[in-house]
């Protein structure tokens, strides 16, 4: 059973997270937390909205039309996302990123951020 205190902690990390949009931190908080796409939560929400903002601009930035990231599939197989900018919104394999989850969205974060 989780004490008061350490409840405390935790949510003031959650809400640093979110002042500052600290993707992995969010992405700590969202495990934390117990929180998973199935039920979907302003804080999952909230955290795929910083990481597709995050995507879009790297994107802008660099002139880049696609942003090619792989990862591995359920079978551990390495596959690769697409990721394009049509109409001002970011599509991963030619479907609206608002239909992707953040595991896959953090994907792409991680590549574009040079982390592991």
């Amino acid at each position: 059973m989780i004490k008061q205190e350490a409840l405390l902690e935790l949510l003031e990390n959650c809400k640093q997270a979110v002042i500052n949009q600290d993707v992995d931190l969010l992405i700590s908080m969202l495990k934390a937390l117990g929180v998973d796409d199935a039920g979907r939560s302003p804080l999952y929400d909230f955290t795929k909205d910083c990481i597709v903002g995050e995507i879009k601009n790297y994107m802008i930035t660099n002139n880049m039309e696609t942003l090619k990231v792989p990862r591995k599939n359920v079978y551990h197989e390495v596959t690769c996302d697409w990721y394009r900018i049509e109409e001002g919104v970011l599509k991963r394999n030619g479907t609206d990123t608002k239909f992707s989850s953040v595991g896959k969205l953090y994907q792409a974060y991680k590549q574009i951020n040079g982390l592991k």
